[in-house]
């Protein structure tokens, strides 16, 4: 299949489908990567780097090194974590001919992710009410130590972001924005 571009910008809040969606992208065709970003924890400290199954792990000290040198196209934090688009990652694909999925973060960071990615993107919002984005939470964290509250608060500080972007500027920079209240699909 031939796309009209070569890289996917997924935004949205917690639990509102991006995993789940660039699962089923890398599932249905072999042209789509879920692109790892580089994360660092401020509570975990690595001697090299990790890869897992949607990150690769770092240390603070590689990280910081990284930024240094350049060699993130964008990066940020948030919940005491620190990710980064890793340039290299990125070029790599690009090689491959791979539709890298990227999740964005924040809002904030999709202009950064535009402008340092010569490309051409298609940038998609993952919506879902408050209510919804809760009990995903809690069912989410039902076995894990950690609870859904900062979870929560990024949800409302993003949402608030961009009722300000959009009241500030009249629109959102997004392609598509898609509404995702209802149940996983399979």
């Amino acid at each position: 299949t031939d796309y009209n571009f070569d890289t996917i910008l997924l935004s949205g809040m917690p639990c509102t489908g991006k995993d789940t969606l660039s699962q089923k992208l890398v599932e249905m065709d072999a042209s789509f990567v879920h692109f790892k970003k580089h994360k660092a924890d401020k509570k975990v400290e690595l001697s090299e780097p990790l890869e897992t199954e949607t990150y690769i792990l770092v240390s603070n000290d590689y990280f910081q090194n990284q930024i240094s040198a350049g060699g993130f196209i964008q990066y940020h934090s948030r919940y005491g974590r620190s990710y980064g688009v890793s340039r290299s990652e990125y070029r790599q694909n690009v090689e491959k001919k791979k539709i890298s999925l990227i999740h964005v973060g924040k809002y904030e960071n999709l202009s950064a992710l535009r402008k340092g990615i010569p490309s051409n993107s298609l940038s998609v919002l993952l919506w879902s009410e408050r209510e919804v984005v809760e009990g995903r939470l809690k069912a989410r964290h039902r076995y894990r130590s950690d609870g859904p509250e900062e979870r929560l608060v990024a949800y409302d500080e993003e949402v608030a972001l961009l009722r300000q972007e959009l009241l500030k500027t009249g629109t959102l920079d997004f392609d598509i924005i898609f509404v995702n209240n209802g149940h996983d699909v399979n």
